[in-house]
């Protein structure tokens, strides 16, 4: 039994699901609230909606990036404070990807969320099923830049807008095809594909 955690936007959400299928998952739209005041309550409900204790898990997923800064943090640290006392291992998961893997459409897909000072965090996968393959990187573009990157691609492609927010089911999702590897909690980091701006 594995937890997701999707901390990358201002939306959270949460799944639970085995090695084969994801049971549920629980989606908070934002709020008044922070992420650090939602998070872990959301967790336990999901938890104890069905009957499961954290010892009874094989791992926890959690966002690595790239994202808003503070809400990834929130949810690695949140991961890791579930993780430690438990014994438990943590996958990480590419927002870019995991948004990705949430399209519904097969073909050549390009995952897009905003990075702030007016650039966008881009990656582009050909989707079939629920196989993916890469086309080019993750990374930090300007408009400009991005715009010519998928003007190259030479073929019609599907754009997930930057306000489409990836979700915890679909880290799932992403394991159940490409097998993520665990990392020890002390071996959890985050890639923001950029330096972290803390004054913005």
């Amino acid at each position: 039994m594995f937890l997701a955690v999707e901390s990358s936007t201002k939306f959270l959400s949460i799944a639970l699901g085995d090695e084969k299928k994801v049971w549920d998952e629980i989606i908070l739209p934002p709020s008044e609230m922070t992420h650090s005041e939602k998070l872990l309550p959301a967790i336990q409900e999901l938890l104890q909606k069905h009957h499961i204790h954290l010892p009874q898990l094989n791992g926890i997923f959690f966002s690595r990036g790239p994202g808003a800064y503070t809400s990834l943090r929130v949810g690695l640290s949140t991961c890791l404070g579930l993780a430690l006392p438990s014994g438990l291992f943590l996958y990480p998961v590419s927002s870019l990807k995991a948004k990705c893997m949430g399209c519904e459409k097969d073909g050549l897909v390009v995952s897009v969320l905003r990075a702030g000072r007016e650039k966008f965090y881009a990656g582009a996968w050909n989707k079939k099923g629920q196989q993916l393959e890469c086309v080019f990187p993750e990374s930090t573009f300007v408009p400009a830049v991005l715009e010519e990157k998928c003007k190259a691609l030479g073929e019609e492609f599907f754009l997930l807008e930057p306000d489409l927010f990836p979700k915890a089911s679909s880290q799932l999702l992403l394991h159940y095809n490409e097998a993520i590897l665990p990392l020890s909690p002390t071996q959890a980091t985050l890639d923001y594909l950029q330096p972290p701006d803390f004054g913005k």
